[in-house]
């Protein structure tokens, strides 16, 4: 321990025998700051800062109640390193409300503050008060921050939303221009009053009823009238009802057959079912 002494000087006058001499009062000397330094070992910066504290508070050079301390990081955090501090200790009774200090230690000159009191308690109040001001301003700032989120998200949905629409719109826009323009290229007249249309349901008929093992070779097509060139002698159509199918009477080459196929007639009107084939 350091006696309280050591932590403080005076000048003292004796007093005149004389009652009639004004006694002269000293003048109070700056209280006295005693500083040491405190090494803790690797660690996260809030445990090296623990670890300093706990050590300035059991190295205190006077009773803990009687002093007043401050602890400051000498240097930098370090992963794995060292930490270096430096505990500043002054009489309690020698700080009457706020008491600044400079000391230089290692060469870096230091200041502090001491505070006692009312000061201590106006200090409190005010770290309190940022303390409420900070939050409340991150409390604010994350409320806007969210409510930013918020009207982007809505925003970006609203957007897709129209995208969408617009996107079906269009599409269906695009359908009903190739619907119009199809129906108009299918109502083309080929020749002789001959639509396109008709070529190509018939193309199509053949198609849907083609046999599976039919080997067709050649369509043949006319108003009215569809042929197909076959290899073997079966029909290469499927049984159907609303056309009537003919073969020729000799092939068209040795293996190879003609078949021809007409709309059947409504019933009652008496007319043939099928024109006359021929290769």
């Amino acid at each position: 321990m350091i006696p309280s002494l050591s932590l403080r000087f005076m000048d003292e006058q004796p007093a005149t025998a004389e009652a009639d001499v004004e006694v002269e009062r000293p003048e109070a000397a700056e209280p006295k700051v005693f500083v040491r330094t405190i090494s803790t070992p690797p660690g996260l910066p809030w445990e090296q800062g623990r670890v300093a504290d706990l050590e300035a508070r059991h190295g205190s050079p006077l009773p803990i109640g009687e002093v007043l301390y401050r602890v400051r990081r000498l240097e930098g955090w370090r992963p794995g390193s060292p930490g270096r501090f430096a505990a500043f200790y002054v009489l309690a009774g020698e700080v009457g409300g706020r008491l600044d200090a400079s000391a230089e230690v290692d060469g870096q000159a230091l200041t502090v503050t001491f505070v006692t009191g009312s000061a201590h308690v106006a200090e409190a109040g005010l770290a309190a008060a940022r303390t409420v001001v900070i939050g409340v301003l991150a409390v604010l700032l994350i409320a806007a921050v969210a409510a930013a989120v918020n009207r982007r998200a809505e925003t970006t949905g609203a957007l897709q939303v129209v995208e969408l629409r617009a996107d079906g719109k269009l599409k269906r826009a695009e359908t009903a221009r190739r619907g119009r323009d199809l129906d108009r290229l299918l109502g083309l007249e080929l020749e002789r009053g001959v639509r396109l249309r008709d070529a190509l349901g018939d193309i199509a008929w053949a198609s849907n009823a083609r046999a599976p093992d039919a080997r067709i070779e050649a369509l043949h097509w006319e108003p009215g009238f569809l042929a197909v060139t076959v290899k073997g002698e079966g029909s290469p159509f499927q049984a159907v009802t609303d056309r009537e199918i003919r073969r020729a009477d000799r092939p068209v080459r040795p293996g190879t057959w003609l078949w021809g196929v007409t709309e059947s007639q409504p019933r009652g009107a008496g007319a043939p079912l099928a024109a006359e084939v021929r290769p």
